[in-house]
């Protein structure tokens, strides 16, 4: 069943009382670099959804399988603008009509979040298949299923989620997924973890499978720098701006043509 967008709540921010709650580092990143930089004046409406990462009692689910989420707050790095997801969990923003286009999510009780994604791309209707979809997650259920796979998660650290795509590519199951899609963090220490497709729990790994992107775990705070291998060849466009934030869950869209 195709989800209709509600009615959202839209109201104008400076993105100066976005505050940054982490803990200060020696290295001091201007908030501009958690952002991607607006390059035209040109706007072009996105539609999203957001999601439950918690709701899941068989192992960790994917966007469609999460339930919805009410509430959450999406800020526009690049106009300022902040929507509200309605009670279907949708949303829908104005961003720039340019390559990529950067937000911050946030929700009581929720890991702060960001997101990075090509507006030509994702999110071009309110179609499930053209919607942009993604989840977010409690600080507890990140411990959890971490500590499931004897990892600690720390949030003095990063967490970075990367998904590799080509557009021109559709399944029904998969979507866009560029699935085999190998995935290494070549700048700062950490580990990678997927998940797995049988057990749905995590395990180590950097291929990109049909239940998961490629999740770096406890990243090193700074600038990102990934290398991806894709299985048909194709090249892979990314963000300028990469940059781990402590305590945050960084989501990258790459896509490959």
């Amino acid at each position: 069943m195709i989800l209709l967008l509600l009615a959202c709540t839209r109201k104008s921010v400076d993105m100066a009382d976005v505050v940054d709650t982490s803990e200060p580092s020696d290295e001091i990143i201007s908030e501009e670099l958690y952002c991607e930089p607006t390059t035209t004046s040109a706007l072009r409406l996105l539609y999203g959804h957001v999601g439950d990462l918690n709701s899941d009692q068989e192992g960790v689910p994917t966007g469609i399988e999460a339930n919805s989420l009410q509430g959450v707050t999406i800020t526009s790095c690049n106009t300022g603008e902040q929507v509200v997801s309605d009670e279907e969990g949708n949303w829908i923003i104005d961003v720039p009509d340019q390559d990529f286009v950067s937000f911050h999510v946030s929700f009581d009780g929720y890991l702060p979040s960001r997101w990075t994604i090509d507006p030509h791309y994702d999110g071009v209707s309110p179609d499930i298949k053209d919607k942009y979809s993604n989840t977010t997650a409690t600080p507890e259920f990140i411990s959890e299923i971490f500590g499931e796979s004897g990892i600690t998660w720390d949030e003095n650290l990063g967490l970075v989620v990367v998904d590799v795509l080509n557009p021109n590519l559709h399944d029904p199951e998969t979507g866009s997924d560029l699935l085999g899609s190998v995935v290494s963090l070549t700048s700062v220490e950490s580990l990678a973890m997927v998940v797995d497709d049988d057990e749905r729990i995590l395990v180590e790994g950097n291929v990109l499978s049909q239940n998961s992107d490629v999740i770096f775990v406890n990243v090193e705070l700074g600038e990102l720098d990934f290398s991806i291998e894709t299985p048909d060849g194709s090249v892979c466009a990314y963000p300028e701006n990469m940059y781990a934030k402590a305590g945050e869950i960084f989501h990258i869209s790459v896509y490959c043509q």
